[in-house]
């Protein structure tokens, strides 16, 4: 088995854990998570550490390895709470075995990746000439036939032009859609902002 030690985000009754020269394990009681007979657990600690023996990459990454242990770690709900991934949190793992427990340190921080400078596009030259959107056309009743008393067609109705605005709007939806059916989790977390200049 193993057992995890968090770092320097413990409780302040935490401190007789050590530090990384202890693997943040000093004494007992440090333990957050891991897989031991004891079932370390924890309400506060940003993370979950458990075996993953069965994954396809666990399989083929340790097929002709003895000593390969694949972990899986989680985030809790505090850890995906918290607002300090960018500077990073340590942790302890010691391997529970008789005699001296023998550990390693690792960390996890988010790392922000700097997309370069946005650049405005538009305005869209096709749509330079706007319109206000149409209005709903209403229901048209069904046209009556020609009057037999006089003989006459009735007359044609004509319809307002179409406006520009749906054109917009229907550059928007589009993009939406493309967006929507490409990467489908990329507009639960984005707006298509449309700026007019």
């Amino acid at each position: 088995g193993f057992y995890v030690c968090p770092g320097s985000h413990r409780p302040r009754w935490a401190r007789s854990c050590g530090g990384p020269e202890a693997y943040y394990c000093a004494s007992w009681g440090c333990e957050t998570t891991g897989r031991a007979a004891w079932k370390p657990t924890s309400s506060w600690d940003y993370i979950t550490v458990s075996n993953n023996l069965s994954s396809p990459q666990a399989t083929k990454a340790c097929k002709n390895n003895g000593w390969c242990n694949p972990l899986v770690l989680r985030f809790t709900g505090p850890g995906k709470k918290a607002t300090s991934w960018t500077t990073g949190h340590e942790w302890g793992l010691r391997l529970y075995i008789s005699g001296h427990d023998p550990g390693l340190t690792f960390g996890i921080r988010l790392r922000v990746t700097d997309l370069g400078p946005r650049v405005p596009i538009g305005p869209n030259p096709v749509l330079s000439d706007q319109r206000p959107p149409s209005r709903p056309v209403p229901a048209r009743p069904p046209p009556p036939s020609a009057s037999p008393s006089t003989g006459n067609l009735p007359t044609p109705t004509i319809l307002p032009q179409e406006g520009t605005g749906n054109r917009l709007f229907n550059l928007v939806q589009g993009a939406y859609l493309t967006l929507n059916m490409t990467n489908p989790t990329k507009t639960q977390e984005c707006w298509l902002c449309l700026v007019s200049e």
